[in-house]
């Protein structure tokens, strides 16, 4: 899946479920306003607008990600510092594809997330860019950029790749081989 793709998802799910859309793209939150989904990269969708107070659906950011995998003992996988192994997660080929989540129930989070570091490298809201220096709370990612981040590595990553600090990007119209995402929304 592209990163373009979440949007819509997003806003659709938003809608049909009565919340807030948190997208908007040239003044709207409706998708049915955007047009076709894109294949590429495409310079008015990179326009994307989130609104952080909407009590709908959006992906999570990159700090959101990263605190949800490491929690607050900065633990090297979401499950502690044991290495992967085929318990715990879903890596470097171990079974050729993606499996169901919840599919490594051992290898989950402490705040009880299953398949944040293999199975599908997952879209997050942030651009490529450097972490700020000065310390910050809930940061939302630099403004713009080229690249959109993928985080956990997939069942094709190596041990090094399902590492839950480490980063991947791409092209938000591409959609990667075992690409996927998370949602989430405020209570």
């Amino acid at each position: 899946i592209n990163w373009y793709s979440i949007l819509v998802y997003c806003n659709k799910k938003s809608i049909e479920e009565r919340l807030d859309p948190c997208y908007s793209i040239g003044g709207s939150s409706d998708p049915a306003d955007w047009g076709a989904v894109p294949t590429s990269n495409n310079a008015i969708w990179n326009t994307v607008v989130c609104d952080w107070n909407s009590n709908g659906y959006r992906m999570p950011t990159e700090a959101e990600w990263e605190y949800t995998a490491r929690y607050n003992d900065e633990r090297t996988y979401p499950w502690g510092e044991d290495l992967p192994s085929v318990s715990l997660c879903n890596f470097n080929y171990l079974v050729n594809q993606a499996t169901p989540v919840g599919s490594y129930s051992i290898g989950a989070s402490s705040l009880g997330i299953n398949d944040m570091s293999g199975n599908v490298s997952e879209w997050v809201w942030d651009w490529n860019g450097a972490y700020a220096s000065d310390a910050q709370t809930d940061p939302t990612g630099v403004s713009s950029g080229t690249l959109r981040i993928l985080r956990g590595g997939g069942w094709t990553a190596s041990e090094e790749f399902v590492k839950s600090a480490k980063r991947a990007s791409s092209f938000p119209g591409t959609a990667p081989q075992n690409s996927g995402f998370r949602i989430v929304k405020l209570k």
